[in-house]
This record gives C-alpha cells, structure tokens and sequence, in this order.
C-alpha cells in the first residue's frame, strides 16, 4: 500500500465520522448540505462497486430479478397499506421512524428525542428547492443498482462487439456491430430507465404520495431490450457469444504482444553482446592473449605466489573453462550447450510455466558445468540465485513465454499491434 493509498483511506475515514456524527447529534441532518451531499457521494460509490463487482454474461438472471422486484414493490407499497391502516412499508423504511414533522412542538420542548439520522443511509436524498417545509425527494440504492446490472450488462456488449469489430474483419456479419455512439444496447437502455425514472416523478407529482421507481423503470427497460434484441433474443438470454469471441481475441493479442516483447528484449540483449564484444575485441588488440587466457583452465601457477600455498589454493580454478556456461557469452561453447539442453527440456516437459522442479531437471542435466556472469569485463562465479534467475528466463524464451526481467520495459515503446 503506497502513500497515496493511506492518504486516501485516512480522509474518508474522517470524512465519514465527521458525517455520522453530525447525523447523530443534529435534528434533521438531511436539510445541512454536507450532510446530503456526503451522502449521495457515498451512495453513488456503492452503487458503482455493486454494478462493477457482479457481471453478468446474459440477460437471465437480470430479467427475473427485475421481473421479482417489481410485484415485491407493487405489494409493499399498494397492497401492504390496506393491511397496515394505510401505512406504506416500504415509505417507512425508507423515511425512518422519526416523529411527525408536523409535531414541531414535540421537538422544540425535547430537541434531544428528534436528534439523529433517523433512516437507513440507503438512499440518495435531492433538496426541494423552494420548499418553506425543507422537504426532500428521495431515491433508493436499489433504483439504481438492480437495473444498473442490465445496462451494465448491455455496455460490456457494446464493447465486445466494437472490439470484434475492430480486430477482426473477417466477421462477415455474423455479429452486429454498433459504429456510432448511439447504436447498440447501451444507449437505448440509458434512455429507457431516463424515461422510466421521469414516470416514476411524474407519478409522484401526480398523485402526491411517494412511488416505486422500479414499477415504472423494470418494464420499460425489460420492453426496450427484448424488443432490440428480438433477432439475437436466444443468444442473449443463455450467454452473449461476444463475450467468448472477445476474450479469445484478447488472449490472442496479448500472446502476441509478449512475443513482440520478447523479441523487443533479444534484440536489446543482441545490441548488448554486440557492445561487449566491441569493447572486448579493442582490449584484445592491446593484449591479444589476455582474453584467450580469461576463458581457458588456469594451468599455470602464477611466479609471484607465495610458497606457503597450499595445493588446493593452487590448483583451484577461478576462471570459466569450454564446458562452462557463461551467461552473455552466447558464442561460448559452454553457453550454446546450455541452451541446447534448456530447449530440450522445454520441449519434452511442455510447461507454460517455470518450475523449481523444471530447475532441477536442468541444473542435473548441466551437472559438471559451472555458471559465470560478466562482472565489469570480469568472468566471476554466478551464485546460485542468480544461476537460478539465469535458467528461468532461458527457459521463459525457450518457450516462447514473456520473462519477469521484463517487467522493467516500457510497453508503450513496443511496435503497435
């Protein structure tokens, strides 16, 4: 977690006790403009990570959501009132329990009994303006979210089938592509819950008593997309097709674009050995045998050693030798045999990914050999991390595969697909 993300959490953790506890200690918070607006913002992030979290692949389970939440509203708020002595349910959840505002002497003797929230944080609350009674129109979290999954839903499809469009010519009209902004699912649905949510207003002013949006969002966003899609109706209902077609194309590109990658990176490793080797060949004009000796057995006993030395000190050997690999080196003898039996064992075990077992099989087909790495035109023994590090990008290219190492490359500077 970076400092931004603490910065971030630590405000809206303030910002939100700073809101409850001016819920809780005021009469009638919802008429304070920090109040509401803190609350509309909440509720509109809910609703954004609810409509993010859950995506669905067909219209099924959202048409008999929908289909269910719209008798549940029709029998809480026409039916239930009849069986409750004309009290709305649904009203009174949404409202809360607070005393009467019409008994505005109840809360001057005791301002204490009239202090706090007094509802579910549940809903979006909208100030009426030129109101002498503050009153307030609201809207509830699940007006927004229980439809937002269909047009959510209608969006990913948009998106699907332009980027099918758009990579894939040889679709052949197999699936309706929307070219302009307005074709397509998404923008229709956008203009059916607008006008389903008009209704629901309009019906409020109308009748002046509060109404469920969703008895008049539902069936027009049900109407719209079974109508729009009456030719593709089977397709949509069981699982959008698009939405595979879409993913394997994905998949695809991003194979390709860590092929791109790779041979972004053998490239720069290309120029790297070919700067080595320049360097390198100019001191080898200078001292024509000193590289020559760098890569052979150290047979011969310096004359300036001391003549306390010991055997072992004598015959140890700190230099590469043919039958050693020589990361870097590629035209090394030792390194064109690792990479042999690397490519061996990449075809033979078919692994996608690389494997401390698959290290093992390696390092024993290797048994024998020693590792180096070029330390400042120095041949130095690799440690046995970085031997490891050494083999897993071999193996990595072997298979075709995009390696950790390149992690520090810039994507955008890679050739456009």
């Amino acid at each position: 977690m970076n400092g931004y993300s603490v910065t971030s959490l630590l405000i809206a953790y303030i910002w939100a006790a700073v809101w409850l506890w001016y819920g809780i200690k005021h009469y009638r918070p919802q008429t304070n403009a920090f109040f509401w607006l803190t609350l509309d913002i909440f509720g509109a992030c809910v609703c954004i990570l609810g409509v993010s979290v859950l995506k669905l692949n067909s219209i099924k389970i959202a048409t008999i959501l929908l289909v269910a939440i719209f008798f549940y509203d029709i029998f809480f708020v026409f039916i239930t009132p009849f069986l409750t002595g004309g009290k709305s349910v649904m009203l009174d959840v949404a409202t809360g329990s607070a005393p009467d505002p019409s008994e505005e002497d109840h809360c001057y003797k005791y301002p204490e009994d009239c202090q706090g929230i007094g509802f579910l944080p549940m809903i979006f609350i909208f100030p009426q303006i030129n109101d002498y009674a503050d009153g307030s129109t609201i809207l509830g979290l699940g007006d927004i979210v229980l439809p937002g999954f269909l047009i959510a839903f209608c969006a990913r499809h948009d998106a699907a089938a332009r980027l099918i469009g758009i990579h894939s010519p040889e679709n052949e009209g197999i699936i309706d592509v929307p070219i302009k902004w307005y074709e397509g699912y998404f923008f229709s649905m956008m203009v059916a819950y607008s006008s389903g949510l008009f209704f629901a207003f309009l019906a409020v002013i109308i009748m002046e008593q509060g109404q469920p949006a969703l008895l008049y969002i539902c069936p027009i966003c049900l109407a719209t997309i079974f109508c729009l899609g009456r030719k593709d109706w089977k397709d949509l209902w069981n699982g959008a097709k698009v939405f595979q077609i879409a993913d394997k194309l994905i998949k695809k590109t991003e194979r390709k674009w860590g092929k791109e990658r790779m041979k972004h990176f053998a490239e720069q490793r290309r120029r790297e050995n070919t700067t080595l080797g320049t360097s390198s060949g100019n001191e080898g004009e200078a001292k024509p045998h000193s590289r020559r000796r760098s890569l052979e057995p150290n047979t011969h006993i310096s004359n300036n050693l001391s003549p306390t030395a010991t055997k072992r000190d004598l015959t140890e050997d700190t230099q590469p030798v043919s039958k050693d690999v020589c990361f870097g080196y590629e035209g090394h003898p030792g390194t064109i045999a690792f990479r042999t039996v690397v490519e061996e064992v990449a075809t033979d075990l078919g692994e996608e990914e690389y494997r401390p077992e698959i290290y093992k099989i390696i390092k024993k087909k290797l048994k024998g050999r020693r590792f180096f790495k070029n330390d400042d035109i120095i041949w130095a023994e690799a440690t046995k991390l970085e031997a490891r590090k050494e083999i897993g990008i071999a193996y990595d290219q072997a298979r075709g595969r995009v390696s950790s190492v390149l992690e520090d490359f810039d994507p955008l500077s890679l050739p456009t697909l």
